[in-house]
């Protein structure tokens, strides 16, 4: 049985105003359906499914971008 993978491209860094988040560099990122990246089920752990939904700005569609040299 094969999977169908689908590519998703980020289209924009979407910064989050939320006070929870604030100086952390922590992002929506949106593709180019209007959707954002979110973990499936508001689910931490290692090898949950990320998907795209409309933006609800739960904790699982934020994302903090950590800069790298």
């Amino acid at each position: 049985q094969s999977t169908k993978q689908t590519t998703k491209r980020i289209r924009e860094l979407v910064p989050v105003n939320n006070q929870k988040y604030q100086g952390k560099n922590a992002f929506h990122l949106k593709g180019y359906g209007g959707h954002v990246m979110d973990v499936e089920g508001n689910n931490a752990h290692n090898e949950s499914r990320i998907l795209t939904w409309d933006l609800h700005g739960g904790d699982n569609q934020i994302w903090i971008i950590t800069p790298t040299n």
